[in-house]
């Protein structure tokens, strides 16, 4: 059985999420940087979320419908997926106040949801542009 995750997202809600960081990425770079650690503990909480993701990831695509194997595995990914909502709610609820605490936020972005490095949009697309800062970004 192939691998489903709870993480799917409709076309509109998926472009909130691109606005919502898009608009975050554009305020925080209006910000003066304070201090080489004001963004510790969001870099660390991006962290965190990168490393749940890599555990999502590494867990098995598929197992036997109806196994203790299929059941051990939908109790992990359910774990995890909590997990991750946690991390992008308390990543989601912290102001970058550094280039590096932004560049931690595409980041973690990315590894959650590497899709959003590929815009599939139409050219002249918003999530296009917002594509290619998220790729900006985790480049540099």
């Amino acid at each position: 059985m192939p691998k489903t995750t709870p993480r799917t997202y409709s076309a509109r809600h998926a472009n909130a999420l691109y606005m919502k960081q898009l608009r975050s990425i554009a305020y925080a770079m209006n910000i003066i940087a304070h201090t080489p650690d004001a963004d510790i503990d969001l870099i660390a909480e991006c962290a965190a979320l990168r490393e749940v993701a890599k555990r999502f990831n590494a867990l098995p695509r598929s197992q036997r419908p109806g196994s203790k194997a299929a059941a051990s595995l939908a109790a992990k990914e359910d774990a995890i997926v909590g997990e991750e909502g946690d991390l992008v709610e308390r990543i989601a609820a912290i102001q970058a106040q550094t280039m590096e605490g932004i560049r931690a936020k595409a980041r973690a972005l990315v590894a959650w949801e590497p899709s959003y490095l590929n815009s599939s949009q139409p050219p002249r697309s918003d999530e296009q542009i917002i594509a290619s800062i998220l790729r900006d970004l985790v480049a540099t």
